[in-house]
């Protein structure tokens, strides 16, 4: 190290050019790296969507969803396979194990699923990666006053979606409204009789007429041109006036109708709406991506009477969570240097001091921006957390020589190298010990542990750039600004005298101490009890999302009110800023944002009053309102319970929610248990089908022609008409009774009619709403919200009330859910802290080149525990994931002003002082080092304590490192020298014992045994 100190001192001019060229590099870095809120994770999850229109969950179960089980059960890495099957739909949560790229899993798994034949009427299977810090980056909505939803949505399919996927970094784009209608073509069976028409006949025609295909190419003018021969009709207009014969029209026979597939609406802010939501691809630069979308929209000519509203930007919370941790980030920066220029109360040594901030900082961001992070609330945090300890290094170079120069007239490059070289060793050491402690948080394992690496990244870059920093520019300050302003007699010798006593004090009364600190420990840990603990902290919520279930065949009429009545509620609401809602079958979903200023008890008002308005909405509504944050996605109560029968599961999952609802401080608990719904089964009988010359395909296709018409295909393609799906099928009426169904014919082989109660049984039957599968076999699920920021006292409750719980003795259940996540993450923070504890002592034995040191070092770290748990309990803040983080910063933080410290008193050991007298001048030359650089660390985390919008570097790591830090200084100062010193008593007693023993031995028979070993050698 003395060598670049040196370099630096003899070229003083590169080292300028070099800082000139860290301060353009750094600020280029920050203009061009990108911005997005959270680091990509890698979440070890992929989502299978599988849309079968007209299927019941039997159906999609059987056809869909057992060949999609059946062809993933292999699937290398794959923990667990959440199937539901649905009405129309099979939807599947893949979990992979944490350590595969879930990019690779992806391929894999379309690679294995494109193996499987599914039904013909089923769509192509989509599979998506499940992200929760990455998802909808933006949205807009359409609304106009002369339009209809349908012309809505044909304008933004032809005209806009085309131009933002051009977009580089758009994963895909999601449309809400104007999807519900299909042109279907309703033949009118008597008025086709009466023209010698038959069905089949009406729908070749149509499709053997709506045809276009290549021929070829031919040679034209001394041209190759492609030859395509066909027509298709256009309009719906030309499809009502299609000539079926030479005088007989399709409006003749049929009635051609926009349909509704399914109970559909779409609003925003209480208007009828088109919504477009767009995603990124994982790990694209969203901000530039919503740059781009917004300069495209802006290009656009929207048709008349027609009003853009934008309703989620995500760029608006990235830089507002950048802007914050740069904020946090230089008002700590702010703050260390005032705590410096208090403490040296000199202007150019506190300039000189200061600059290991900006540079040290500017230079990681190149370091950052190389290794291709972006900046994000982690690197920035990590940043902002390595303010105060990036000056450490350069307060004690400047501080001892500011020091040096006070006491004596010679001040050059000579003093300034010494006095660089009596601390080089010190700073080297307790920088890489630091440095250590973070790089073991790179190798926690899961989802935690990558959305900590830029985090811990930031840090070690920053601490590495802070030492070289102390070590060459330092040193070439302080000669150009020191060597000739600072005063001679510079003596401040308050805080040494009192310092002195106190070590004096605590060597005539070790066995007092010993007792205090004990005592301190053991009561500082008797404070768990009252700790809340949970995973993660909970954001602020400005957006909350409102899911209401509607009973069984609840009719459209009603459905609109209470839509109407929702839309009414949130427009009179002064908290909302804007909402939209979508309703699709039986269900609503609404996503309300709040307005910025509403504080955290706002919020939970607004979330109360939201749900005893839901809840009244009608007789049947079953009503949950969710926060929407990425601390509380995925987050909750979360059970899992099997069984060999549904009966003792459905009566398990009935009692486990009962009983879990009368547990304070959890709400909206609710199992995933589908009760059945009602629905017409036709059982075809094969003997009596036969004798009228029917066949089972023949009864489906009958069937499905009067109730939801059949999709007319052209080729391998579906037949569309102004963007519409064409369907055919038979004019029906409503049927009020099952004998208007069973009275219904279709057509046998010969073309004749069958009455449809001749060959199948017709009745209503109950069939379960939805099939839950997990690894092929059924459960049940029960999830709940908790209420409280002390999730594991919930959980634990829960626990204990669901153990006394008589269940049948064939059902077990298992927790998942924030219960697993707080027990593998704080595993793996425990690990890691062990880790770090014995990488810290090897780094230290092998800087000091004895083990007697490191260790005694070593006992100034259980002291973490006494600020750490005080700090957590006087601010009320809950030990999660972040404050055991603050923990595992501590190790390396907290044994530097050990370090600092005893490399003195081993200088002065080494000049041949005795212990207590190379402990106490020690004490007295490093206490201000050391008081400096724990107060600027205490000062730079100050505006991340005070912050109330930190995510997930939240106040609790800054609580635990201010207290613990406070706690550890003060302690350190007295009980690192006692540790010291009682251990080098018991090695110099050992060394006493040892030599005593060798000098008691009798000369002779050492001679004696030296002679035996010779003769028995010979």
């Amino acid at each position: 190290m003395s060598r670049l100190t040196q370099f630096s001192l003899k070229n003083g001019v590169a080292i300028l050019f070099m800082m000139i060229l860290v301060v353009t590099g750094g600020i280029y870095s920050i203009q061009t790296m990108k911005m997005e809120m959270f680091p990509y994770a890698n979440v070890p999850y992929l989502s299978v969507y599988v849309s079968y229109p007209g299927a019941t969950p039997d159906q999609s179960l059987e056809y869909v969803g057992k060949p999609l089980e059946q062809a993933l059960s292999g699937q290398k890495g794959l923990k667990n396979i959440y199937l539901t099957a649905k009405p129309d739909l099979v939807e599947a949560i893949l979990e992979f194990d944490d350590h595969y790229d879930i990019e690779e899993m992806e391929k894999e798994v379309n690679q294995t699923l494109s193996t499987i034949s599914l039904p013909s009427h089923a769509q192509k299977l989509q599979v998506q990666r499940i992200d929760p810090t990455q998802g909808e980056v933006f949205s807009f909505g359409l609304i106009s006053y002369q339009k209809s939803q349908k012309d809505l949505r044909k304008y933004l399919d032809q005209h806009v979606k085309p131009i933002l996927m051009a977009i580089e970094g758009v994963g895909h784009i999601e449309t809400k409204g104007g999807d519900n209608q299909n042109l279907v073509i309703r033949i009118d069976p008597a008025k086709a009789r009466s023209n010698s028409l038959s069905y089949d006949q009406i729908k070749q025609t149509l499709q053997s007429n709506h045809l276009k295909i290549s021929a070829g190419q031919t040679n034209l003018d001394q041209k190759r041109l492609p030859v395509v021969v066909g027509g298709e009709i256009n309009s719906i207009e030309q499809l009502q006036n299609f000539p079926l014969r030479s005088n007989i029209k399709l409006s003749d026979v049929a009635m051609v109708n926009d349909e509704e597939s399914e109970i559909s609406s779409t609003h925003l802010n209480g208007k009828e709406a088109v919504i477009v939501e767009i995603y990124s691809q994982p790990g694209a630069n969203a901000v530039e991506i919503i740059k781009q979308v917004k300069q495209k929209l802006e290009r656009l000519h929207l048709p008349n009477s027609t009003e853009m509203v934008f309703i989620h930007d995500r760029s608006k919370a990235i830089q507002k969570s950048v802007d914050q941790m740069w904020r946090e980030a230089l008002l700590g920066a702010v703050f260390a240097v005032i705590i410096t220029f208090l403490f040296l109360r000199n202007g150019w040594t506190t300039l000189v001091a200061a600059l290991s901030i900006p540079l040290s900082i500017l230079a990681s961001i190149i370091v950052l921006k190389y290794m291709d992070y972006s900046l994000n609330i982690m690197t920035l945090a990590g940043m902002a957390v390595a303010t105060g300890r990036v000056v450490d290094d350069s307060i004690v170079v400047i501080e001892n020589t500011y020091r040096r120069f006070a006491i004596s007239r010679r001040r050059n490059r000579q003093m300034i190298l010494q006095a660089t070289g009596e601390v080089g060793h010190a700073i080297t050491s307790s920088t890489l010990t630091t440095i250590v402690a973070f790089v073991v948080l790179l190798f926690v394992p899961g989802v935690i542990g990558r959305l900590f690496q830029p985090f811990a990244v930031a840090v070690i870059v920053s601490l590495f750039f802070s030492l070289i920093v102390a070590i060459t520019v330092v040193p070439l300050m302080a000669h150009f600004f020191l060597c000739r302003s600072l005063p001679h007699d510079q003596k401040r010798k308050t805080l040494q005298g009192i310092y002195r006593k106190v070590l004096l004090w605590s060597f005539k009364n070790q066995g007092k101490l010993a007792v205090i600190t004990m005592l301190l420990l053991i009561g500082s840990c008797c404070l768990w009890p009252f700790i809340p603990v949970h995973f993660l902290p909970a954001d602020k919520t400005e957006s909350y999302q409102l899911q209401v279930s509607f009973p069984d065949g609840e009719n459209k009429e009603r459905i609109s009110e209470s839509v109407e009545r929702l839309d009414q509620f949130l427009l009179s609401h002064h908290d909302v800023k804007q909402f939209q809602s979508h309703v699709q079958n039986e269900e609503l979903r609404a996503q309300i944002e709040l307005k910025e200023e509403i504080t955290k008890q706002g919020t939970a008002k607004f979330a109360d009053d939201l749900k005893r308005f839901a809840d009244r909405l009608g007789n049947g509504y079953i009503a949950t309102v969710s926060p929407l944050s990425i601390t509380t996605s995925g987050s909750g109560l979360y059970v899992i319970a099997t069984a060999s029968n549904e009966t003792s599961l459905k009566q398990a999952g009935n009692r486990m929610v009962a009983e879990i609802q009368k547990v304070s401080r959890i709400s909206n608990v609710k199992s995933n248990w589908s009760e059945k719904k009602p629905q017409i089964s036709i059982d075809v009988n094969m003997n009596k089908a036969n004798q009228y010359g029917v066949t089972t395909d023949m009864v489906v296709a009958g069937v499905r022609r009067m109730i939801g018409g059949e999709t007319l295909t052209t080729g391998t393609s579906t037949m569309k008409i102004e963007d519409h799906e064409v369907k055919i099928g038979l004019e029906v009426q409503d049927w009020k009774q099952l004998e208007e169904l069973e009275s219904q014919m279709i057509p046998n082989i010969d073309g004749s009619p069958v009455q449809l109660s001749n060959v199948a049984k017709i009745e209503e039957v109950l069939a379960p709403a939805a099939i839950h599968r997990l690894n092929q076999q059924k459960y049940l699920s029960i999830t709940g919200q908790f209420t409280t920021n002390n999730t594991m006292a919930v959980q634990q409750e829960v626990e204990k009330r669901l153990a006394k719980l008589k269940m049948p003795s064939d059902v077990t259940y298992y927790f998942e859910g924030e219960a697993k996540e707080i027990q593998k993450g704080f595993k793996s923070l425990a690990i890691a802290i062990g880790v770090s504890i014995l990488l810290v002592y090897v780094v230290m034995f092998f800087s000091f080149g004895e083990a007697l040191a490191p260790f005694a070092i070593l006992f100034s770290l259980p002291f973490i525990v006494v600020g750490g748990f005080i700090g957590i309990f006087l601010t009320g803040e809950a030990l999660g994931v972040p404050a055991l983080v603050g923990f595992l910063m501590l190790i390396g933080i907290v044994v530097t002003n050990a370090i600092v410290l005893l490399d003195r008193v081993i200088q002065n050991r080494n000049k041949g002082m005795a212990t207590k007298q190379a402990l106490i001048e020690a004490g007295a030359v490093r206490l201000r080092p050391i008081l400096m650089t724990a107060i600027a660390t205490i000062g730079a985390l100050l505006p991340l304590a005070f912050s109330m919008e930190s995510g997930l570097i939240s106040r609790s790591l800054a609580v635990v490192v201010i207290f613990g830090l406070i706690s550890s200084t003060l302690l350190t100062l007295v009980i690192v020298p006692l540790v010291y010193l009682a251990l080098d008593k018991i090695a110099n007693r050992t060394l006493q014992y040892k030599d005593k023993e060798v000098a008691s031995t009798p000369v002779q028979q050492i001679n004696s045994s030296v002679v035996n070993s010779s003769v028995g050698s010979r």
